[in-house]
C-alpha cells in the first residue's frame, strides 16, 4: 500500500507512523517528493486495518500500489532518478558514455583504451575482469588484476569505473574497485546475487537478460529496491529487428571488415558491412536483420537516400 503523509508532518510523526507499519510485520520504504512523505508499506495486505491507517494523524491518503514492482513504479518514485557515478549525473540532462573494453587483457590495452574513451568524451570506464564465457575453456578474465588495472587507468584518465559482477562472493572485490556495478543479462534473473546487491550502497547498473520483458526487467530490480537500494540504472539490449532474406552478389573484402553486396527477392538491392571474419560466397542465400528505422534505399547517382524500406 502506498501511504501519503500531509504536507509539514513532522518527522517524529512519520517516523512513528513507519514504526507502527514495521510493527504490523510490513516492509517500509520512503521517499520524499514534492513536499510529502511517500511511504510504501508491503506485505502482507490484511496485517493492517488500512481504513484505521487513513485516520492516523499526518496520514493524507492511503491506496494500493497496483503494479506488481511496487518500489520501481511511479506511483511510489513520481521523480525521476538521478545517479552521481565520478563526474557524471546519470539520468539528468548531462550526456552519459559508458566505453571500453569487452574484456581487460593486460595494462597497454586497457590503459591505451581509456585515454582514448576519455578524450573522445567519456566519462565512465567499462571493462570486464570477470567474464561469462559460452565455453569453459574460454578466457574467463584476470580477476582482480583486471580490476586494478581498470581503476589504475580510469583515475589516470578522470574515469569512473563500471564492470560486471557475476556472483555473490565477488561482490565486495569488484564494489572495492568500481564505482558501479554491472549485472550482466545472463544474471537479470539471479535473484541471489540481486538481493545481496540489494544490500550494498553502491550504484548497480542491471542489463535487461535476453527475451527478457521490460516486467521482467523491472520485478529484477525490485529484488535490488526491495534490500534498500535505490540507485539502479536499467540497462537495455540491443533487440533484434526484422530480418529479409538476401542472396549474395558481391563480395569485398576490405581487411577489418567485408562488405556485401546482396539483393533482396523484391530485387531491391542492399549493402551489408560485416565483421571481416564473415566467410560467405556469390549466391549465399542469407538472412539479413535490420533496425527498420535505420534501413533507406538510397538513388545510386546522387546516393541520397530516398525513403526508408522498413
Amino acid at each position: 500500500m502506498l501511504v501519503i503523509l500531509k504536507p509539514g508532518t513532522p518527522e517524529a510523526g512519520a517516523a512513528g507512523i513507519i514504526t507502527r507499519l514495521r510493527m504490523a510485520g510490513l516492509a517500509v520504504h520512503r521517499v520524499e517528493h514534492g513536499g510529502r512523505t511517500r511511504i510504501a508499506a508491503v506485505g502482507e495486505a490484511g496485517a493492517v486495518d488500512w481504513k484505521e491507517v487513513e485516520r492516523w494523524p499526518g496520514v493524507e491518503s492511503v491506496s494500493p500500489l497496483a503494479r506488481p514492482f511496487k518500489l520501481a513504479s511511479r506511483a511510489f518514485r513520481p521523480h525521476d532518478t538521478i545517479i552521481s557515478v565520478g563526474k557524471v549525473a546519470i539520468g539528468s540532462p548531462q550526456l552519459a558514455i559508458m566505453a571500453g573494453p569487452c574484456s581487460v587483457e593486460g595494462e597497454e590495452q586497457v590503459f591505451t583504451i581509456a585515454r582514448a574513451v576519455a578524450e573522445a568524451g567519456a566519462t565512465v570506464l567499462r571493462g570486464g575482469a570477470y567474464k561469462p564465457r559460452t565455453s569453459p575453456y574460454a578466457f574467463q578474465g584476470l580477476g582482480e588484476e583486471g580490476l586494478k588495472l581498470l581503476r589504475r587507468a580510469a583515475d589516470a584518465n578522470g574515469l569512473a569505473v563500471v564492470s560486471e559482477v557475476m556472483d555473490q562472493t565477488q561482490i565486495p572485490l569488484v564494489a572495492a574497485y568500481s564505482d558501479l556495478l554491472q549485472i550482466g543479462a545472463r544474471n537479470m534473473q539471479n535473484f541471489n546475487l540481486l538481493r545481496e546487491l540489494g544490500k550494498l550502497r553502491k550504484p548497480v547498473l542491471l542489463k535487461r537478460g535476453i527475451s527478457a520483458t521490460i516486467e521482467e526487467l523491472l520485478l529484477s530490480a525490485e529484488y535490488i529496491l526491495v534490500g534498500g537500494n535505490y540507485d539502479i540504472i536499467l540497462c537495455e539490449r540491443a533487440g533484434d529487428g526484422p530480418s529479409l532474406p538476401v542472396t549474395v552478389e558481391v563480395v569485398e573484402p576490405l581487411g577489418y571488415a567485408t562488405l556485401i553486396y546482396a539483393r533482396l527477392r523484391s530485387e531491391k538491392r542492399i549493402n551489408v558491412l560485416t565483421n571481416g571474419k564473415v566467410r560467405l560466397r556469390i549466391g549465399d542465400a542469407v538472412y539479413a536483420t535490420f533496425t527498420p528505422d535505420h534501413l533507406y534505399v538510397f538513388d545510386g547517382q546522387s546516393e541520397r537516400a530516398l525513403q526508408g524500406i522498413g
